[in-house]
């Protein structure tokens, strides 16, 4: 709710200030990125991880990879005579566009933060409950509003993962306060963490449910039991 554009604003003035000085777009953002003691605009001490230079290096790698990469090239473009002329590719300049044949593709980079939770020292916290079926599927439930986020792709994506069920054989019921527990307002980007993370939780408490009552009836401990795809296994 208004940081993405802010932070549009600021990306492209980064981009302006690199080429004004000469400097690498990467290597600009690189030199002034946050990282653990630095202090915001704010007066906020970031204490915790920060991972934003890990983010630039990662991606700068990717780049270097798709441009100077056997894939990257292989996937450039098509000619009729099935050749692919390719001008500008080993640039050192990760942004330079490149040529193949009659197409060209570019490249953009920008970098941000974004907090989540309601802050200020208010409660800050969600529900949700996992239900297996005799079928194999499961669904988990919480009254969190889907606004276009995706929120329910978070919900079975981290009940799915807890539980080694497959994507798809977990259905998600959200916004129902009478059939689902509080999950808390939808706001300050809180949704996938904290809705999210009680999902999993949910979810690893059934798991371990699960475990405990098939080590009683085959005799093991609850720990060799896994789950994958939908099936236990010891």
């Amino acid at each position: 709710f208004g940081v993405t554009q802010s932070a549009f604003a600021v990306e492209s003035n980064m981009d302006l200030v690199a080429e004004a000085l000469g400097m690498d777009p990467v290597e600009f953002r690189r030199k002034n990125a946050m990282r653990v003691g630095a202090m915001t605009a704010t007066g906020q001490v970031l204490r915790d991880s920060v991972g934003l230079l890990t983010c630039l290096e990662q991606v700068e790698s990717e780049m270097r990879d798709w441009r100077l990469g056997d894939w990257g090239i292989g996937g450039l473009g098509e000619a009729e005579n099935g050749a692919t002329p390719i001008s500008n590719l080993q640039s050192p300049n990760l942004f330079s566009p490149v040529r193949a044949g009659s197409k060209v593709y570019a490249w953009g980079l920008a970098a941000g933060y974004k907090n989540t939770g309601l802050g200020g020292g208010a409660p800050d916290k969600a529900e949700a409950e996992v239900e297996v079926y005799p079928t194999g599927r499961a669904e988990i439930r919480a009254s969190s509003a889907e606004m276009g986020q995706n929120l329910i792709g978070v919900l079975a994506a981290c009940t799915a993962e807890e539980l080694g069920l497959p994507f798809k054989d977990v259905s998600v019921l959200v916004m129902d306060t009478d059939l689902t527990p509080d999950g808390g307002p939808t706001t300050a980007s809180r949704q996938t963490y904290v809705s999210g993370n009680a999902a999993r939780l949910a979810a690893r408490s059934m798991r371990e449910r699960m475990q405990g009552v098939l080590a009683e009836k085959f005799d093991v401990p609850p720990d060799v039991i896994g789950f994958h795809e939908g099936l236990a296994y010891v």
